[in-house]
């Protein structure tokens, strides 16, 4: 049997692919023709916006489906990853929109083709049919997509905006309060689902889904620890699915301004958990910093440190954003002790070419490939509070931070929670605005080339956490 690796061609927004998951056999007795029999269409409950085709071509070498819009020409291929039978996952149909699909089927060089099978999607959910990507100005993006959570009185979802605006893609996760999303490296979706801010007594769980809506897997911190809002990583090592995220619990806040008698604080653990369940902790922030680090307003806060990133150096250490103690910092994979601070009470830098002197309250601290670090600076401490998107050289030898790059806006803005930065290919920065609903993209001149706003409605925006660039629904692509 000729095995053929999958590959995906788009056209006219319509996006397809084979599901991995399908097996494939060849039949004790071939029969003596290949063609296809009529594709078997089935609508996904968790999308209206995709379906399902299944078929089967015996003794085909190849397969592919052919999918045609009933009052245009315009047509998608996708090739099926089996030679004999398929499932392939359609994304970024229109709803309530009637689409012709065949099936074409290869042996060497004969070409068989099905008979034709009519689908009709059907229409968006009452909260969605309205959703869209405002732009407010400059031009829209190149190429990908745009992905937030949405969410609305009736349910949360998290929806991919294409380049024109359109919305291409959603899954609805209930009415529940859904908090970090984004693209993981193995093509999958994960958000957050609870209502904690990173310090309250709540349960929570992060969800990964596939890309046709279909849940994979659950994240949470161990028993006797919550779940963290704020970041997932999932990576593959030594074989094996493992994710990183942060948990915390609690301990006495005696002592401290601003606190009462019996008050608790909490603290933060990075964990490494397996998709078997196995877990340890990397990294403890009771064991590396102290409670008169806290820093930045406003106090009093619920925890102590409060993560919202985690990223990997490139020498494969990782790199934590804390909040309230207004640091970057670098921490040794293997010990989990601090390296360096960049910022905070013990910061370790010298800050070169920044008007601020550094960043204040910041999130999504991440390093590029260039081993520039790129952070959000939401500017709690700026006077007056303005937020930024910023690039730092480093010399970790010299413990320089020079400021290569930066973006604040015309006229400048305080975004006082949360906010995202995400470098493209092609140099441009995706800067999310949170709290103001809003997202800019910045050449690497600092020239802003467009300004979007997520909405549900004409009449109501949709605030986010992040806001993420994801290049390909179907697998992990660098935007």
């Amino acid at each position: 049997m000729n095995h053929l690796r999958p590959f995906v061609v788009v056209s006219a927004g319509i996006l397809l692919t084979a599901c991995a998951d399908v097996p494939s056999s060849a039949p004790i007795d071939p029969p003596p023709t290949f063609q296809p029999d009529i594709p078997v269409v089935e609508a996904n409950e968790a999308n209206a916006l995709s379906a399902f085709v299944r078929f089967t071509a015996p003794t085909a070498d190849s397969a592919r489906a052919v999918v045609t819009r009933s009052d245009s020409k315009d047509v998608t291929y996708t090739f099926a990853r089996t030679s004999q039978e398929g499932r392939f996952v359609l994304l970024g149909l229109q709803p309530s929109t009637a689409y012709n699909i065949v099936v074409e089927a290869w042996k060497g060089d004969e070409h068989q083709v099905s008979p034709q099978h009519t689908f009709v999607t059907a229409p968006l959910p009452p909260p969605l049919k309205d959703a869209y990507l405002e732009l407010l100005s400059g031009d829209r993006p190149k190429h990908g997509y745009i992905m937030v959570p949405m969410v609305t009185d009736q349910t949360s979802y998290l929806v991919a905006f294409d380049s024109t605006g359109r919305l291409a893609w959603y899954r609805d996760f209930g009415h529940v309060p859904l908090v970090e999303a984004k693209q993981q490296a193995n093509g999958n979706f994960t958000v957050f689902l609870g209502a904690t801010r990173g310090w309250d007594r709540v349960p929570g769980e992060f969800q990964e889904v596939s890309r046709s809506g279909t849940l994979v897997r659950t994240w949470k911190a161990p028993d006797g620890y919550y779940t963290d809002s704020h970041e997932i990583q999932i990576r593959v090592e030594d074989g094996q699915t493992v994710a990183y995220f942060f948990g915390y619990d609690f301990k006495s806040a005696d002592g401290l301004p601003g606190y009462n008698a019996g008050d608790e604080i909490a603290g933060h653990q990075l964990f490494r958990v397996t998709a078997a369940g196995e877990w340890k902790i990397i990294h403890n922030a009771w064991d590396n910093f102290s409670l008169d680090e806290m820093l930045e307003p406003p106090q009093p806060s619920g925890d102590f440190d409060h993560p919202n990133s985690v990223g990997f150096d490139t020498d494969g250490n990782f790199i934590i954003s804390y909040r309230v103690l207004g640091t970057v910092v670098k921490v040794d994979r293997q010990t989990g002790k601090v390296i360096w601070h960049l910022g905070g009470r013990k910061n370790d830098f010298t800050f070169i070419n920044d008007p601020e002197g550094g960043f204040s309250a910041q999130h999504d601290a991440q390093i590029l490939a260039n081993g520039n670090l790129l952070v959000f600076d939401n500017g709690w401490r700026h006077d007056p509070q303005y937020s930024r998107g910023l690039e730092y050289r480093l010399d970790e030898t010299a413990k320089t931070a020079t400021l290569v790059w930066s973006y604040s806006g015309d006229p400048k803005t305080f975004t006082a929670y949360t906010g995202s930065v995400q470098r493209t290919m092609d140099g441009n920065t995706f800067i999310g605005f949170s709290n103001l609903n809003e997202i800019a993209e910045v050449s690497s001149s600092g020239k802003l080339l467009g300004q979007y706003r997520p909405m549900i409605s004409n009449a109501q925006s949709s605030g986010f956490y992040r806001a993420v660039v994801v290049r390909n629904l179907f697998r992990y692509q660098s935007p």
